[in-house]
């Protein structure tokens, strides 16, 4: 039975009968694949059973993707930008981003984090993704250079970050003052 890959099928077909000859006892890998509604074997007996015929449909509806792709951005180690690349000329990015990825309704090639994510993403009340927009040492915001962000996106999510820091849903750096001394030490204790 062939799909629309055929040499790859056979290809693949005799690597699983090698390793079924070799011994290998091969069980069924269904947690890496649990959102697909067929489950997905290695082993060549049930292969046998199943044709192979591209991949099985999504089980999972709206809410749970929705509700995946935000616990997704805010659990993992690293934050939304950080694995995003701008696509530039030459060797050295320009410094300015782009003014914006969305040009008269229609979305440009490699948009930025922001533009990326569906509608909504961008509120004041979504503290845990403004989070990975500013710095936890200092609390500044990063600059649209360093995250990768779209100008017209800087500006929103700019204006985001201090509406929730004003309604004290985001804390409020406080600048640090260093002391400045109003005369020179000087060297000599009898002056």
């Amino acid at each position: 039975m062939l799909s629309r890959w055929g040499i790859l099928d056979r290809r693949w077909i005799s690597a699983i009968r090698q390793l079924a000859g070799n011994g290998c006892s091969l069980k069924p890998v269904q947690a890496l694949w649990s959102g697909w509604s067929r489950p997905i074997y290695t082993s060549p007996l049930s292969l046998q059973d199943q044709p192979l015929r591209g991949r099985g449909r999504r089980t999972e509806t709206d809410e749970s993707r929705r509700a995946n792709t935000s616990t997704n951005t805010t659990t993992e180690s690293k934050p939304v930008w950080a694995s995003y690349r701008r696509n530039h000329k030459g060797m050295i990015p320009p410094q300015k981003t782009r003014l914006r990825c969305v040009r008269r309704g229609k979305v440009a090639s490699n948009p930025c984090p922001i533009c990326r994510q569906k509608s909504g993403t961008l509120d004041y009340t979504n503290v845990n993704f403004l989070k990975q927009f500013i710095s936890p040492f200092t609390g500044k915001i990063y600059e649209p250079f360093v995250t990768g962000v779209c100008r017209l996106s800087h500006k929103r999510l700019v204006k985001s970050i201090e509406k929730s820091r004003n309604l004290g849903l985001l804390p409020t750096p406080i600048p640090l003052n260093l002391p400045i001394p109003e005369q020179p030490m000087s060297r000599n204790d009898s002056l």
